[in-house]
C-alpha cells in the first residue's frame, strides 16, 4: 500500500513538473517578443560544433526554456497578482505605497526625493552647464527658464512608506535651484504649486511615473507665468473633461498587473487656437516625456512648439541654431535632473551627430 501511494505521488509530481515543458513543445509560445517585459525572447540555439559552442549550449537552452515554457505568461501573471495585489509587495523597480500608490524605485528616485542621495559635485557641474547655455542663448536674444517636474514621491510623500519620506533633508532639487539662482538663471520651483493643486484633483497618476493632465496644466501655467505669459494661463476646470477610467500605467506594467489596476482621471479636452494672429512665439522645450505633452497647451495659446530630449545635457546644440526659438524651457524631470554629459553636443567645441526634434505647430 505504501509503495502504491508513493508511486502515485511521484507520478503526480512528475506530471506537474513536466507539464510546462510538454506544453512548450506541444503548444509553443507564438511571437519572438515578450510584450509585457518589453524585450525579445531567447531563440532556440543552433546545434553546436566547436568546444566553445558546446560550453555555451546548456546556458542557451536554459534561457530558451525560461522564456518559452508552457503557460509562462499565465504563471508569471498569477505570481504577480499574489505578490503585488494580495501581499502588496513591490519588486526591484516598483515600490507599493499607501492606498495602492505605486512609486518608481530605479534611478534612485525614492532616495533622491528623501534627500538620502545628494550628488553635490554633479549638481554644481550641471548648474555650470545650464548657466553657460543660458549665456549663449542670451547672446542670440533667446529667453531661458529652468523648471523641473518633481518626482511623484516629492509631491506625494504621504503615500510613501515611512523609510522613504523626507524628514526635512535638503535634496538635489533644493541644491540645484540654489546653484542656478546664484548664477542668475531664471528658475521656477514647481513643487509648491503642484502640492497645492492636490486639493483640486490628482496631480500624478497612481500607477504611473508621470503627472496627470491636471498636473501638466499646473506645471505649464507656472512656467508660462514666470517667463511673462500671464495670458497663457489655462483653468483646469475649463479644459479637463469628466473623469474616465484609466487602466494600467507604466509602473503597473513593471509589476505585470497592468490589466488589473485602474484609476479615475480627467482627460485633456483642448483644441488649438484657430484665430488669426500676426505673431506666433516659438517655444523649445528641452525635457522628457513630462514636457512632450505640452504641445496642446502651447498650441491653444497660438504658440509654436518644438520638443527635444535633454539626453542628460547631451542634446545637440545645432538644433537650437536651426530652430532659433524665442524661448527655451529647460525641463528635465527631477530624477533626470543631473547631467551625464558635461556639455551639449556641438557647442563651439562639440562635433557629434544630431538628434531629431519633434516639431509641432510650425508654419
Amino acid at each position: 500500500m505504501y509503495r502504491t501511494r508513493a508511486a502515485i505521488w511521484i507520478m503526480l509530481v512528475g506530471a506537474v513538473l513536466s507539464a510546462p515543458l510538454a506544453l512548450a513543445i506541444l503548444m509553443p509560445q507564438s511571437g519572438a517578443v515578450l510584450d509585457d517585459e518589453m524585450r525579445l525572447g531567447a531563440t532556440f540555439p543552433a546545434f553546436p560544433f566547436s568546444a566553445r559552442e558546446w560550453r555555451a549550449f546548456p546556458g542557451k537552452i536554459d534561457s530558451y526554456f525560461r522564456d518559452h515554457f508552457g503557460m509562462r505568461k499565465q504563471f508569471i501573471h498569477i505570481h504577480a497578482l499574489l505578490a503585488h495585489r494580495l501581499l502588496q509587495a513591490g519588486n526591484s523597480l516598483v515600490e507599493i505605497g499607501n492606498d495602492d500608490w505605486f512609486f518608481l524605485r530605479s534611478d534612485n528616485m525614492l532616495q533622491q526625493s528623501a534627500g538620502l542621495v545628494v550628488r553635490e559635485q554633479r549638481v554644481i557641474e550641471t548648474a555650470e552647464t545650464i548657466a553657460e547655455v543660458r549665456d549663449l542663448l542670451a547672446g542670440k536674444g533667446i529667453r531661458f527658464i529652468f523648471a523641473s517636474p518633481p518626482n511623484s514621491a516629492t509631491v506625494y510623500p504621504d503615500m510613501l512608506p515611512e523609510w522613504a519620506r523626507n524628514s526635512g533633508i535638503r535634496t538635489e532639487y533644493d541644491l540645484m535651484l540654489d546653484a542656478l539662482v546664484r548664477r542668475g538663471v531664471e528658475v521656477v520651483d514647481l513643487r509648491p504649486p503642484l502640492r497645492t493643486a492636490r486639493a483640486e484633483g490628482a496631480i500624478y497618476y497612481q500607477h504611473d511615473t508621470h503627472w496627470s493632465a491636471r498636473g501638466a496644466i499646473v506645471g505649464f501655467n507656472s512656467v508660462a507665468a514666470a517667463i511673462g505669459h500671464a495670458d497663457w494661463q489655462l483653468r483646469p476646470s475649463g479644459v479637463l473633461g469628466l473623469a474616465i477610467k484609466r487602466v494600467g500605467g507604466d509602473l503597473a506594467r513593471m509589476l505585470d498587473i497592468a490589466d488589473d489596476v485602474s484609476e479615475w482621471t480627467e482627460p485633456l479636452q483642448l483644441a488649438p487656437n484657430s484665430s488669426d494672429v500676426s505673431y506666433r512665439p516659438s517655444v523649445l522645450a528641452i525635457g522628457d516625456s513630462f514636457t512632450a505633452g505640452f504641445a496642446p497647451l502651447l498650441l491653444a495659446n497660438s504658440a509654436r512648439f518644438t520638443w527635444i530630449h535633454h539626453d542628460f545635457c547631451g542634446f545637440d546644440w545645432r538644433r537650437i541654431e536651426q530652430i532659433h526659438p524665442d524661448e527655451v524651457w529647460w525641463m528635465p524631470t527631477e530624477r533626470y535632473l543631473l547631467c551625464n554629459s558635461s556639455k551639449p553636443k556641438n557647442l563651439p567645441t562639440g562635433n557629434k551627430p544630431a538628434n531629431s526634434p519633434l516639431v509641432i505647430g510650425a508654419n
